[in-house]
């Protein structure tokens, strides 16, 4: 991921550098909250308080590069052809979180899949 966003912007000069990190800060709040959710909520439906916990947090990520804080951060608006670049890259992180999803609670948490409730 990390180089496809590298090379699509083509970071050169400072100005650049400062949207790749900000489409970088983006992209990891997205897929962090986004395998969270995953993770979290297993085959059930996820409770509200997560549910719009996420919501905040990915809005907050998504917005904040747009705001007059970005400079505080070292990051700079990221240009608009960077939405259709995330959508490129966080399904297939998401898909690789899914489908070791099991994996993670059987050998992490000890959880197996006859009794997810556990």
């Amino acid at each position: 991921m990390f180089w496809l966003i590298w090379w699509s912007l083509g970071p050169d000069t400072p100005q650049e550098q400062a949207a790749f990190r900000a489409v970088w800060f983006t992209d990891g709040v997205l897929s962090q909250m986004l395998v969270l959710l995953l993770l979290h909520t297993r085959a059930r439906r996820p409770a509200r308080p997560v549910m719009l916990t996420v919501a905040a947090v990915v809005a907050a990520g998504v917005t904040l590069p747009f705001t007059a804080l970005v400079p505080m951060f070292g990051m700079a608006p990221p240009p608009a052809s960077v939405s259709p670049l995330l959508a490129v890259v966080v399904p297939p992180f998401l898909l690789c979180a899914a489908a070791t999803q099991s994996l993670y609670l059987h050998h992490v948490l000890g959880i197996h899949p006859a009794n997810k409730d556990r």
